[in-house]
């Protein structure tokens, strides 16, 4: 009965490090996917800087 507890242990030892390589990779891919959508929503001119301000008409 004790013996098959370190097995268990183990077994789920495995398991929990499969799981965390999994989450890893999952969260890395969404890293890259959200850094897309930014550069696609937000495109940089090429150029200038991101804060160039604009000439005042009005005046």
């Amino acid at each position: 009965m004790l013996s098959r507890i370190p097995n268990k242990v183990e077994g789920s030892n495995k398991i929990l490090k499969e799981m965390k390589e999994d989450v890893s990779t999952l969260s890395q891919t969404l890293e890259t996917q959200m850094r897309q959508i930014s550069s696609h929503l937000n495109p940089r001119q090429q150029g200038g800087f991101p804060g160039d301000t604009m000439a005042n008409t009005k005046n």
